[in-house]
């Protein structure tokens, strides 16, 4: 079981090594701007301007490393490629400006989560202490956009807000509806949620225990299947909706791969301590996987 436990680990902490902590920025002015904690640490504020600019604000205690990025959420009928961004010290002198350009944008793909996005400007530079103001605006104050901030990755950040934020961020910046995604996890976590509860009855509880297991094998297997289907639909569903993630068909054959193992399984009670133990592991995949694809 620790085995399984710290590949649990490493699983999440692999999956920081392709991620920012993503957030979403609420409505904010000059007088109330987003607070950027650590800017050092990279995140990426998802926001959305509606007639005004919007602010973030940054307060430092010592030297930092400031990093500074705009993208933009790709859509070929509708977007605005004209922003800038105003970096200011407590003076209101201006220590960093990306200049709206046609020409500095640029595509680029996320191969990981299977989105596009255009690539603004950037700038790198080392700022002393002090309270610094970034200003996003364009002609319009207008047009969804993505502020990056920061180098450094946050393991714990990324992680907290992979299932929390991210979902939120593929339906309202890339037209990916969240409802899907929830169904997929559900059907992952009914099946998952019924293998581990197999292998705990099987081999970690009395004998007793084992025996209430074998009467009621049918409603278990049959939830194991119904969590399989959920997932297979809804994965389905979701290549259909986005064909380019890198990710979606090294799902499609783990899953197939579950599948096989499961139909292996006849008897849940049949002493079959390595195939049970391939299913959580399998499963363990497809839910990394998936995180990754997220």
């Amino acid at each position: 079981m620790r085995k399984i436990v710290s590949f649990i680990i490493f699983l999440l902490m692999a999956s920081a090594v392709f991620a920012h902590t993503p957030i979403i920025t609420q409505e904010n002015s000059e007088g109330n701007p987003v607070i950027v904690e650590n800017p050092e640490i990279s995140k990426a504020y998802y926001g959305e301007m509606n007639g005004t600019p919007d602010f973030y604000r940054i307060v430092a205690n010592e030297p930092f490393d400031f990093y500074i990025n705009i993208l933009i959420p790709y859509d070929p009928v509708s977007y605005n490629r004209e922003f800038s961004v105003l970096v200011m010290n407590n003076k209101r002198m201006s220590v960093t400006f990306l200049e709206e350009s046609v020409l500095d944008w640029k595509p680029y793909f996320e191969e990981f989560s299977g989105v596009n996005y255009l690539q603004g400007p950037e700038a790198k530079k080392r700022l002393d202490p002090g309270n610094y103001t970034i200003r996003v605006y364009n002609k319009g104050n207008a047009g969804k956009y993505v502020l990056a901030i920061g180098e450094k990755e946050d393991i714990s950040g990324i992680i907290a807000n992979t299932f929390t934020v991210y979902p939120f961020i593929k339906e309202q910046f890339f037209g990916q509806p969240v409802f899907l995604l929830l169904f997929h996890l559900l059907g992952i976590v009914i099946a998952f949620g019924a293998v581990i509860f197999v292998y705990f009855v099987l081999y970690r509880t009395p004998r007793e225990t084992r025996k209430l297991l074998a009467e009621n094998e049918g409603a278990i297997k049959k939830m194991i299947w119904v969590g399989i289907v959920i997932t297979a639909v809804t994965l389905v569903m979701i290549l259909s909706k986005n064909t380019s993630n890198m990710f979606n068909l090294t799902r499609v054959a783990v899953l197939a791969l579950i599948v096989l193992n499961q139909l292996s399984l006849t008897k849940l009670m049949a002493k079959r301590r390595k195939r049970v133990i391939l299913s959580m592991i399998l499963w363990l995949i497809f839910l990394f996987i998936t995180v990754l694809a997220i």
